[in-house]
């Protein structure tokens, strides 16, 4: 399990997922008393959320042509952009930055340094 933003984010920036097919394993995530729930995946259907969500995908064997699309909404405030940058470091080479525009990611990881 993991989150995606701190607590401090809150809904200041959001990872919005969207099945573009239907899925054998779904979001398994922490309920507010700290108990695994589990969201399924519907096709067309997008789950949002914003910092503290802790979460993962379930366990087990999934289709080779399953896709997840995975959208990062953001606030422009430089604070929040600070913390949001910190954990998409090393997942997007190129992305919208609101405060200099399309960039490349400086600190993306290079293939030397990538997990396999």
């Amino acid at each position: 399990f993991h989150v995606d933003w701190s607590d401090r984010i809150r809904t200041q920036v959001l990872n919005v997922l969207i099945p573009l097919n239907d899925f054998q394993l779904h979001l398994a995530y922490e309920d507010i008393d700290g108990d695994v729930r589990q969201y399924e995946y519907k096709l067309g259907k997008a789950i949002g959320f914003g910092g503290g969500f802790v979460h993962s995908t379930e366990i087990g064997d999934s289709d080779p042509e399953d896709v997840l699309l995975s959208v990062y909404l953001g606030s422009p405030d430089p604070k929040i952009w600070q913390y949001a940058r910190n954990n998409i470091d090393d997942e997007l080479e190129h992305y919208m930055s609101p405060l200099k525009g399309f960039i490349h990611n400086e600190n993306y990881p290079d293939e030397d340094t990538m997990c396999q």
